[in-house]
């Protein structure tokens, strides 16, 4: 079943009974829920102000962000710390000079608004070349931002507001660079496992599995079993590896033209030493472009990528996640060969193999070589040792059933640091067979394995209702219902007739049927005066007095007797 919402209730709770229309209680599978939202940027905002009270909702009343629909409405929601994160880097992209491209998908937003746009571009810009056309879309972007008044702080709710004021090209072209921009610091924050929610993939140079998963628990209803898999972490690179890929990707580009650095903007691709002394030793690494100049022309480098973004390579780190800038490179380190040197040389060596490429690199430049072999062999442990962070590192997975342990997995990290306490979800890839292991990362510390171990036999002890040395989880039997609330729900609910105790009395009339007493369902007005004249001429008897008690009606009780 397929739930399309056309128009979004602006009340959260609104929208929470509308969806909830289709998701029934008893239903075998729930719903998928499609919401109908144009392209139009300003539009996103309805959709982003529900999905985010609806997350609030849930968070307050279940504690969860998904409990009030059942549903993950978190797509629309744009409006968070990463929506601000990515604003933030586009107001300092486009407020630059000249305006950057503030994501990785720019250039392909930028040429749809070039083409589609006919009426924003003039057609002297579309006759010009490709960056021309670019740099004009990033220059009208930014004067968008200035034209609706976005030169505050980078507020997502009034960002989504002033641009719906744009044209519909010029709306569309900022919320665009803006969404891109958003799934690229979602990309970075998932890679790094910073993302909430999701599950963090390990990279590494090298994945294995030096031995056999373990059984450490036994779930007793299903007959499941929990295994602990330790794995392995190889984040180092070899000096081989390296210049591989720098000759695998001269083959693909066929390019060997001479450097330019005095002129260029970025810092050069290639290996690059500390200038200074860290941690008692020279650093080395492999600094690689992140933009490929060739492709976009060295004159609009600037424009496209104003920091000149590097990609770090280390012997016993592997490739950095985060980049540095060409001005820091060139303050810290030293160039000893870039990777248009190093190919030069391979082309006048005219060798075919990669290893006698190798060879004859390390020939010329054996002190680079040996600075590399060296921070590679020396950081061959799982601790820092001679200045070095550790090439090496294990983790273990809880794998298998996992439900069923995890308040031994909590009670055994309690007291642990903050990186050991955390309970992440990761996957990781075998290098040698290519197989995927998903499960709950846990330390492999002897003092953690052990604690864990005695958490675990207290767990089954208890839950098989064996008796436990100490006790640290206790099965707690149903509490007795209280007895007021018992005889509250059992007792007959008291009416207004119920409640004096009157009854209705039954007349017979003269074919023997019964009705009731007019006197119940109308009231007839009786002259006060005629009444007290009665009862001072003649004074009724007892056997009446009984008889006009006996016939009490609800109206007749409720007269004001004088």
């Amino acid at each position: 079943r397929v739930h399309f919402t056309i128009e979004l209730p602006w009340a959260a709770d609104k929208a929470i009974q509308q969806l909830g229309r289709s998701h029934r209680s008893g239903q075998r599978s729930a719903p998928i829920y499609q919401m109908v939202v144009t392209e139009l940027g300003g539009e996103r905002r309805f959709a982003a102000a529900v999905s985010k009270r609806m997350a609030s909702l849930g968070a307050l009343t279940k504690g969860d962000r998904r409990a009030a629909t059942g549903s993950d409405l978190s797509d629309f929601d744009i409006d968070s710390a990463f929506g601000r994160r990515a604003l933030k880097r586009v107001y300092s992209s486009l407020r630059s000079v000249p305006p950057s491209a503030p994501s990785r998908n720019s250039n392909a937003i930028l040429d749809d608004f070039i083409s589609q746009a006919s009426d924003d571009v003039d057609v002297a810009v579309q006759e010009q070349g490709e960056d021309t056309k670019r740099a004009h879309g990033l220059t009208r972007a930014a004067d968008s931002l200035e034209y609706v008044g976005l030169t505050g702080e980078a507020e997502v709710k009034v960002f989504l507001n002033r641009i719906s004021g744009l044209s519909v090209s010029l709306q569309n072209l900022v919320f665009s660079l803006f969404m891109s921009t958003l799934d690229d610091v979602i990309a970075d924050a998932k890679a790094t496992g910073e993302f909430e929610g999701s599950v963090e993939d390990v990279k590494a140079t090298s994945i294995t599995m030096k031995e056999a998963p373990t059984q450490i628990a036994v779930d007793n209803s299903s007959g499941a079993a929990t295994m602990l898999t330790k794995i392995t972490l190889d984040r180092g690179i070899a000096f081989e590896q390296v210049i591989a890929t720098i000759l695998d990707e001269a083959k693909e580009k066929d390019k060997t033209e001479e450097d330019d650095e005095e002129n260029s903007f970025h810092a050069v691709s290639g290996f690059y030493l500390s200038k200074r002394k860290i941690a008692g030793r020279y650093l080395v690494m492999f600094a690689k472009r992140k933009i490929d100049i060739d492709e976009i022309g060295e004159q609009f480098a600037s424009v496209v990528d104003p920091l000149g973004l590097m990609v770090i390579s280390r012997p016993n780190t592997g490739k950095n996640p985060c980049e540095m800038n060409s001005r820091d490179v060139r303050y810290k380190y030293d160039k000893i060969a870039s990777s248009r040197e190093l190919i030069r040389l391979v082309s006048r060596s005219e060798v075919n193999d990669t290893q006698a490429a190798v060879d004859v690199i390390r020939k010329t430049h054996s002190s680079l070589a040996r600075h590399w072999d060296d921070a590679y062999s020396e950081s061959n442990h799982d601790e820092h040792h001679m200045g070095l962070a550790p090439r090496i590192s294990r983790i273990g997975l809880v794998t298998g059933a996992v439900l069923h342990v995890l308040p031994a997995l909590e009670k055994a990290t309690l007291f642990m640091t903050q990186s050991k306490r955390s309970l992440k979800v990761m996957r990781v890839e075998l290098t040698d067979s290519g197989q995927r292991i998903v499960g709950i990362k846990f330390p492999l510390d002897e003092e953690a394995l052990e604690k864990l171990n005695t958490i675990l036999g207290e767990l089954s002890a208890t839950r098989a209702g064996g008796a436990s040395s100490v006790v640290s989880f206790r099965t707690e039997s149903f509490a007795p219902v209280f007895g007021k609330s018992t005889a509250w729900a059992t007792t007959e609910r008291k009416t207004m007739r119920s409640f004096f105790g009157a009854k209705t009395p039954k007349i017979t009339t003269s074919s023997g049927t019964k009705r009731k007493d007019p006197a119940s369902s109308s009231i007839t007005p009786t002259p006060v005066k005629k009444a007290v004249k009665k009862a001072v001429s003649s004074k009724p008897s007892s056997s009446a007095a009984k008889k006009k008690t006996s016939t009490a009606s609800i109206s007749s009780f409720f007269v004001k007797k004088s």
